[in-house]
């Protein structure tokens, strides 16, 4: 006696399609692993684009993308503070990695790296497209790998809105610096503070300030933008 099916029993979906779009890409051949959660759900038409894996000097980066936004705790807690002076909140923001997977670093090449970008762009189109998104904020690594270190700096001082073009899509967008760059900054000013040198301590507050200015004048410039509030 066979078993009767039990009407309207849900079947799962194939496991492919329960897999992160990173996870099922196949376009680089190099990666170690896909990071396990490489797009964070936002509200405003607004995506931070950033990377928290090895990269350059930071050879050994974790995956943490599980339990927050950034690399560190530390790193979350002061980019909430940053959007919470322009009156939003972290959770109002989109974000997404790119590279949306982890790479040997040590060995890595720049070409390696433009090769992966460009193919990792799919994944950020995907979202521009599906997120309705207006602007794209770009920080750490991930402004490195779009506009080349000079450029990326440059934008990062001038905090100008750039039209970036993303395959088919063009997008709004400012590079802002990392939270990681921040707490160094502070980290620099602690240092100097303790050594008891007030010329030191001076200028490394200074630029803490400078830099901490500049962000928030280019967050409050890109959220001037129509439609973004």
């Amino acid at each position: 006696s066979g078993k009767t099916p039990i009407s309207g029993q849900s079947v799962a979906p194939p496991p492919d399609l329960q897999l992160a779009a990173n996870q099922k890409c196949t376009l680089c051949n190099d990666r170690i692993y896909a990071t396990r959660r490489f797009f964070i759900q936002g509200v405003k038409p607004v995506v931070v684009v950033h990377f928290e894996g090895p990269f350059a000097g930071r050879t050994e980066a974790r995956d943490r993308s599980q339990k927050i936004y950034f690399g560190s705790e530390q790193e979350d807690d002061l980019f909430r503070r940053m959007v919470e002076r322009i009156g939003l909140t972290i959770e109002d923001l989109h974000f997404q990695q790119l590279p949306a997977c982890h790479f040997v670093a040590e060995t890595s090449t720049a070409d390696d790296w433009n090769e992966r970008t460009l193919n990792c762009l799919t994944h950020l189109e995907d979202t521009i497209k599906r997120e309705s998104i207006k602007l794209a904020l770009i920080t750490g690594p991930a402004a490195v790998l779009l506009f080349g270190e000079e450029a990326a700096k440059q934008f990062s001082e001038s905090g100008e809105v750039v039209q970036m073009p993303v395959l088919s899509q063009q997008i709004g967008a400012v590079v802002v610096r990392s939270p990681a760059a921040l707490l160094s900054l502070e980290g620099r000013t602690r240092k100097a503070q303790a050594s008891g040198d007030d010329a030191s301590y001076k200028t490394a507050r200074d630029q803490e300030i400078k830099v901490k200015k500049q962000i928030l004048s280019s967050l409050e410039k890109a959220f001037s933008l129509p439609g973004l509030k």
